[in-house]
């Protein structure tokens, strides 16, 4: 995956639990892709784990919630944020920071 087309994915995850959603799917995936420094890959599946524990709960919690069609209120108030911070976590790594 491009790094710069990764950026651009993870900006747009946070829009919704469904977003977030695919984009930790698709990012578990990269780690496949990096090659070499056993440091950064490591620390990669950590902020990738960081990123799960988030999509999950909130996926939890949409399901509980019936699996409403729109739960941007709920997404926005208790989820964006905590998905925002995993997923910058998450860039740092990849930028090699």
């Amino acid at each position: 995956m491009n790094l710069m087309t990764f950026r651009e994915d993870a900006l747009l995850a946070v829009e919704s639990v469904f977003a977030f959603s695919d984009f930790t799917r698709r990012a578990e995936s990269l780690c496949d892709e990096l090659e070499g420094d056993a440091d950064l890959i490591q620390r990669y599946k950590k902020a990738w784990f960081e990123m799960e524990i988030v999509n999950g709960v909130a996926l939890g919690e949409w399901e509980d919630d019936g699996r409403p069609l729109i739960w941007m209120e709920k997404w926005n108030a208790k989820y964006k944020e905590d998905a925002l911070e995993v997923i910058h976590d998450l860039l740092l790594v990849v930028s090699g920071r």
